[in-house]
């Protein structure tokens, strides 16, 4: 049995946290399909890049025909027994006429509704794809949810969360200090809720003299105009709340480089919210696994599935768009230190419930039911 994997880039963070389970998945040969390669990944699977993109005139032009991608349609030859795994929404329609056992498509967060929202003619191709696709897998509750409301069969749909490998990651119990070190490691996009972050913090330390320095990993990591025009609001805040002092900027880091500025931290923020443009989750940040695997407490919201991670014994949860709710939960933090409390059993969720090596096992009896 052939398990072949069809995505349309291969990023190492993608493959960190969506890929991840794919060595932990046994008694299956993988091989990967994919448009473009970055440079930087270490193949986890056989993997069969596109000559040519997928965002050539010709692949463009068959998609618009309802033609399989001629790319994946020859590679796939070679193979008979054959389970198909799509990766994102938009994938799996693309993917259709490439069937041959099974067909499986994993929804991952903006395929959901921003897509939707872009481009109305993916709410009648997204019918079809629930009609013709065998099974979906979700992140959690809210997102199986979101695809039973467009109209997927709740038969067709499995809850698999994202996991991390715990064993990669060491566990830092939280001491604690006089200075609250607050991470915030995110892309600067409107769903991370990074205004909301900032505004609670400009709070906590202007209203209430909590003494807070801010680590900021990540930044904007596409031309997106939205993605712009967010940078843009977040550095005019920064600018008018004199905020620049109290914050160490790292741009982006590799997964290994950010536990080490974690281990820095007592608490992250991360207020994920519904952006304007229809954006969300989907499920839940998966870059909250890893931090919260190294002991790191998040301070975050009720946003789609993030409560399957996040609960008060591990974190703090506050309404979306509330700085006021986020700006206690700093204070708490600091004034309680339950920071050192909710470390432990911050790594204690992530074991239990997201370690991939269980996922994998819990995804491959998906795969093969």
């Amino acid at each position: 049995m052939i398990l072949a994997h069809s995505t349309h880039t291969w990023l190492p963070l993608t493959e960190k946290w969506i890929f991840g389970q794919v060595e932990n998945i046994r008694d299956l040969k993988q091989i990967v399909l994919c448009d473009k390669k970055d440079v930087r990944f270490e193949e986890l699977a056989t993997t069969f890049y596109n000559p040519n993109s997928g965002a050539s005139i010709k692949s463009r032009l068959r998609n618009k025909m309802g033609l399989p991608d001629l790319f994946r349609q020859q590679i796939l030859a070679d193979y008979d027994d054959v389970i198909l795994f799509s990766h994102y929404g938009i994938q799996g329609y693309h993917d259709l006429r490439l069937k041959k056992q099974r067909h499986i498509t994993r929804f991952y967060g903006y395929d959901l509704t921003r897509t939707v929202a872009a481009d109305k003619r993916w709410k009648n191709r997204y019918k079809k794809l629930f009609d013709d696709c065998d099974t979906f897998i979700v992140e959690g509750k809210h997102m199986k949810e979101t695809l039973l409301e467009m109209g997927c069969d709740a038969n067709k749909v499995e809850i698999n969360f994202l996991g991390t490998n715990i064993e990669d990651i060491t566990f830092y119990p939280r001491q604690e200090a006089n200075t609250l070190h607050v991470l915030i490691a995110c892309a600067t996009a409107e769903r991370k809720g990074i205004i909301y972050a900032l505004e609670a913090l400009h709070t906590a330390i202007k209203k209430y003299k909590i003494p807070i320095h801010i680590h900021w990993v990540g930044g904007r990591n596409s031309n997106y105009i939205e993605y712009i025009r967010y940078e843009n609001q977040l550095n005019d805040y920064i600018t008018s709340s004199k905020l620049q002092p109290f914050i160490t900027n790292y741009g982006f880091l590799s997964p290994e480089k950010l536990q080490t500025v974690a281990a820095l931290c007592h608490v992250g923020i991360h207020p994920s919210v519904w952006a304007a443009d229809g954006d969300c989750e989907g499920g839940y940040p998966v870059v909250l696994l890893d931090l919260m695997a190294s002991g790191l407490p998040i301070i975050t919201t009720t946003h789609c599935d993030i409560p399957e991670v996040v609960n008060i014994d591990n974190g703090y949860l506050s309404p979306e768009k509330n700085s006021d709710h986020l700006a206690s939960a700093l204070v708490d933090c600091y004034n309680t230190k339950s920071y050192i409390q909710k470390s432990l059993s911050a790594r204690h969720t992530i074991e239990e419930k997201f370690d991939s090596v269980l996922l994998g096992e819990s995804l491959r009896k998906i795969i093969l039911r």
